[in-house]
């Protein structure tokens, strides 16, 4: 399993990429590939579960107030970009000035293959527990299909899934982004907050040059002259980047924005082109106050500086070498 944390400046979105192989046969009473919420370790007392994809919600419930026990399981996620979300926060069980958070769920991708049968979908299971008179809990896993028993030698899975936490009152978060700000006053505390996050940020960034190896987030190999460009549009939140594949650290240069070659304030699409960051480097490409006021989207592409900023990363006082990612 792979796990990273991007710096935003409006939630946190915890990226997972997940690889099984199986080497001998596995049989189980309870099997999750990635859980939300252990069974004794879930502070958040919230109360409701939604499902859905890029295009909107599917369901959402109540979850049952139960002990060691199953409110849904083995449910298929179907769409393109499914989520689930748990929301609905029991306040009456947080102490006098306590904050909590909603939480969700992207799959990004999936596929595999269970009990020697291909699998192209997630399956999601509801756990619910009580932890102490009345305090009950709802957890999140994402397993095989019911009908799959037992894993055989020779099974995989390789999984994308994304975690984003939201507070649930829109007081607590106190960041600068305007539009989550906006969206926080609206939908906080429900499914429509990981609804967004799926929807907006299922884009298919385009390599003119070098190869693209994630999605999100973005990691781009570059070509044999150390060299990327891709085309990027649109989104929410800041954008990371990984640049991989360059032989050496020193000439490293970062991300310029160039208004004369992408269109001035209202483009909404653009290059990150060029040489940049140290094999394993980084950058982070928030979106500037007019990106964000406008809704639009700009580009960055790289120049050379003549040598890597401190500890090999791009740094967000460059502003002006940043691409801004919004919706």
């Amino acid at each position: 399993m792979e796990v990273s944390i991007a710096r935003s400046d409006d939630y946190v979105r915890a990226f997972h990429k997940l690889s099984y192989k199986v080497l001998r046969p596995v049989a189980w009473k309870r099997l999750t590939f990635l859980q939300l919420g252990a069974d004794h370790y879930n502070e958040v007392p919230a109360g409701r579960v939604a499902i859905g994809d890029s295009d909107g919600v599917v369901e959402e419930w109540q979850s049952a107030r139960a002990q060691g026990a199953y409110d849904r399981r083995g449910m298929p996620l179907r769409g393109n970009q499914p989520w689930v979300s748990i929301h609905g926060l029991d306040r009456g069980s947080l102490g006098k000035g306590i904050a909590a958070a909603s939480r969700g769920v992207v799959i990004r991708s999936w596929r595999g293959v269970l009990g020697g049968k291909p699998v192209r979908l997630p399956h999601l299971s509801t756990y619910c527990n009580e932890w102490g008179r009345g305090n009950f809990k709802t957890a999140i896993e994402l397993g095989p299909p019911p009908d799959v028993k037992t894993l055989k030698p020779g099974d995989w899975l390789e999984a994308e899934v994304e975690i984003v936490t939201f507070p649930t009152d829109p007081e607590a978060y106190y960041g600068p982004n305007r539009l989550f700000q906006e969206a926080l006053k609206k939908d906080a505390d429900t499914w429509r907050l990981v609804w967004r996050e799926a929807a907006a940020n299922r884009f298919q960034p385009k390599a003119r040059r070098g190869t693209i190896t994630r999605n999100l987030p973005l990691v781009v190999r570059v070509d044999a002259s150390g060299s990327a460009r891709v085309d990027v549009r649109e989104g929410v939140g800041w954008l990371p980047v990984t640049f991989t594949g360059l032989g050496q650290h020193r000439g490293v240069n970062r991300p310029v924005y160039d208004e004369t070659v992408f269109g001035g304030s209202d483009a909404r699409r653009g290059h990150l082109r060029g040489l940049c960051p140290p094999p394993g480097g980084f950058g982070y490409l928030p979106a500037s106050r007019d990106v964000q006021r406008r809704g639009r989207v700009w580009h960055g592409g790289c120049r050379a500086l003549g040598g890597p900023p401190v500890g090999g990363h791009l740094r967000t006082a460059q502003a002006s070498g940043f691409l801004g990612q919004t919706l």
